[in-house]
C-alpha cells in the first residue's frame, strides 16, 4: 500500500478545514490513504468542567464522538479516499504528531498555515513551524484560497547550493515540484532569488571583494546565465526560469501571491540562535504569503521525532 498523508485538522470543531479539502485532491488523485489527525483538548471546557474526573470524562466523550461525526460527514462531503482518523486529546501537539507519524511514516503531511502575530511567535511556534523543523516528510503549508481547476507550480532553487550534486536539495525540490505540475496538468517553473550585498558594505569592503560583486547587473547577468542552464540540465526551456531579486523570503512571498497555485521549496538545517532572530526561509516566507508552499526536506535529513515512541493501540481509529 502506498504511503499515506497525513491531515492536521483545524482544532475548532466547526471551522473550515483547508488542509482536509487539499489532501483530498491529492490523495484522491495519487492513489493515497489518508490519516487526520485531530487534537480534540479543549483547555476552556476543562476549565468549566473543574476538577471533576467523571464529569470531565463524560465531557470528553462527548466531544470526541462529535468530532467523529464531523469527520465522517466532512469526508462524506469531499468523496475522500480510504481514510483513518486519530483522534488525540493531549496537552502537545508536537509530541502526539511525533508518534502519529512515526507509526504512519507518511508521504507528506498537510496542514493549515494560520498567520499568527510576531509577538505570538517569540513565545509560541507555531505548529506548522514545528512541522517544517522536525517532521521526517514533506510539509504542505495551505492558506485558505480553495484550489479550482489547474494550479502553477514553482519549485525555489538555490543556485549557490551544490548545484550540481545528484541527491542535492535542489533535485529534491524539483522532483517533488515536477510530480506536482503532473498532478495539476502544469508546465513548471523554476524560481531563484539573488540577495545582493548592501552597497554600503560593499564599498566598506573595497578591494576585499570581487568586482562583481560590486556590479549588479553583472551579477544578476551571471545569474541569469546559470539558472538557464539549470532549465536546460533539467529539460525546461529557458523561460521557465524565473530570476528574482532580494531578501528571499518576502521575495518568494510576492511571486507566489502574485502567480497563485503552490511553491515547493527546501528546509535548511539552522542553529538555534539563527532560528531565533532570523528563522528558516520557509518560515519567513509563510509569514508574507497566503499561497500554498510545500517544504521538502533535504536528503538525509534526520529529525529528533524519530525516537518518539509509535502509537498505543487503539489510539488510531478507522473510519
Amino acid at each position: 500500500m502506498s504511503q499515506p498523508v497525513v491531515v492536521v485538522l483545524d482544532p475548532l470543531l466547526n471551522a473550515p478545514q483547508p488542509a482536509l479539502e487539499k489532501a483530498c485532491w491529492l490523495a484522491s488523485k495519487r492513489g493515497q490513504p489518508l490519516v487526520l489527525y485531530v487534537n480534540a483538548r479543549d483547555r476552556a471546557l476543562e476549565a468549566a468542567v473543574g476538577a471533576d474526573g467523571e464529569r470531565l470524562a463524560r465531557a470528553r466523550d462527548s466531544v470526541m464522538t462529535a468530532w467523529q461525526h464531523r469527520l465522517q460527514t466532512l469526508l462524506e462531503e469531499l468523496d475522500a479516499p480510504a481514510s483513518t482518523t486519530a483522534l488525540f486529546w493531549e496537552s502537545d501537539d508536537a509530541s502526539a504528531l511525533a508518534r502519529l507519524l512515526r507509526t504512519e511514516q507518511p508521504d507528506m503531511v498537510v496542514i493549515h498555515a494560520q498567520r499568527t502575530s510576531g509577538l505570538r511567535r517569540l513565545f509560541f511556534a507555531p505548529l506548522h513551524w514545528q512541522l517544517i523543523q522536525q517532521a521526517p516528510c514533506a510539509v504542505l503549508c495551505v492558506g485558505d484560497e480553495a484550489w479550482s481547476g489547474r494550479q502553477p507550480v514553482a519549485a525555489a532553487i538555490d543556485l549557490d547550493r551544490d548545484p550540481g550534486a545528484e541527491n542535492s536539495i535542489n533535485e529534491a525540490v524539483v522532483a517533488s515540484a515536477r510530480r506536482l505540475s503532473t498532478d495539476f496538468g502544469e508546465q513548471l517553473t523554476l524560481v531563484n532569488v539573488v540577495e545582493y550585498p548592501d552597497e554600503t558594505l560593499v564599498m566598506l569592503a573595497g578591494d576585499a571583494l570581487p568586482v562583481t560583486l560590486g556590479d549588479a547587473d553583472a551579477l544578476k547577468q551571471f545569474y541569469q546565465q546559470r539558472l538557464h542552464e539549470f532549465c536546460e540540465q533539467h529539460g525546461l526551456s529557458p523561460a521557465q526560469g524565473a530570476l528574482l531579486e532580494g531578501p528571499p523570503g518576502p521575495a518568494l512571498a510576492e511571486y507566489t501571491d502574485q502567480h497563485g497555485g503552490i511553491l515547493v521549496m527546501g528546509a535548511t538545517r539552522h542553529n538555534a540562535l539563527h532560528r531565533l532572530f532570523a528563522g528558516p526561509t520557509a518560515q519567513r516566507m509563510l509569514q508574507h504569503t497566503h499561497g500554498d508552499v510545500l517544504v521538502i526536506k533535504p536528503p538525509g535529513f534526520v529529525s529528533s521525532w524519530s525516537d518518539a515512541p509509535p502509537l498505543d493501540a487503539g489510539q488510531s481509529l478507522p473510519e
